[in-house]
């Protein structure tokens, strides 16, 4: 627990710092997490394919720091089309290799909208005018849930929500961090008027889904590893694990806060 709370004294500012900043210290900040999260999936597939991991962190790059004749769209389907010529190029009559090839060209794309693209979400709501206000709103909303999910669960979890995929995880936890989040989200809202002209309703029903969406991502994460029966993602983040431990809730929400801002919110 120690080690955890000094990674989080050390990491934190410099992480919020960086989205502070915004423009090329966001994207060069989220690349690292990008780049952190393709090679700690990719040790958990154990994925050996050269040619897929390199493609992944081309692409990559591409996506966040995109050409001005590019967009993300249009780099996505660039990459799904260089994974089926790789697949092409690899192809063989013998049905086992071809079945493997195919599995693993398929988890590469898998890894690429499940790190690459969810990451690059940071990058565009950062960019939204009061970005980076909207973008500490929602690690309020996924850090406040986790973290209470955790104390509420250890005082009076009973009744487990996922026990073949987390079995420390109960309904009480769950259901303490959604409502503490959504507390402590208004009275924020309320300080810093970040979403003024919201109803006070909405916003809670909005607050409360993406607690759903944040422990939903948790769980996604976790039954990934008790598929390849891996404990932690990695060890880049003593006390925490990997990138993708630390993120998995964010890789969920993200897309989905953009989505609401975008065509709800504002």
């Amino acid at each position: 627990m120690i080690t955890r709370i000094i990674t989080a004294l050390i990491g934190l500012p410099i992480f919020l710092g960086l989205l502070y900043k915004g423009e090329y210290y966001t994207q060069i900040l989220v690349l690292a997490m990008v780049y952190a999260g393709i090679s700690e999936i990719v040790n958990i597939f154990n994925i050996k394919n050269k040619s897929i991991v390199l493609s992944l962190f081309l692409f990559s790059a591409i996506t966040i720091f995109p050409p001005e004749f590019l967009l993300p769209f249009e780099t996505a389907m660039f990459f799904m089309l260089t994974l089926f010529i790789i697949y092409i190029k690899d192809f063989t009559h013998n049905n086992d290799e071809n079945k493997e090839k195919f599995i693993t060209t398929i988890k590469g794309l898998f890894i690429y909208f499940y790190v690459t693209l969810s990451f690059y979400h940071l990058v565009l709501l950062r960019n939204m005018d009061d970005g980076f206000r909207y973008i500490f709103f929602m690690f309020i909303i996924i850090w406040v849930t986790d973290s209470f999910a955790y104390f509420t669960g250890m005082a009076f979890g009973k009744n487990k929500l996922a026990p073949s995929i987390s079995p420390k995880k109960t309904i009480e936890g769950s259901v303490g961090g959604s409502l503490s989040a959504l507390i402590i989200s208004l009275l924020i809202n309320k300080c810093f008027a970040i979403f003024p002209e919201v109803s006070i309703w909405i916003l809670a029903i909005i607050i409360l889904f993406l607690t759903v969406i944040s422990q939903l991502g948790d769980l996604f994460e976790s039954s990934i590893k008790r598929i390849y029966n891996v404990k932690d993602s990695g060890k880049i983040l003593p006390g925490h694990g990997g990138v993708l431990d630390r993120f998995d809730s964010t890789i969920f929400v993200a897309p989905v806060f953009y989505i609401l801002l975008k065509f709800l919110i504002l």
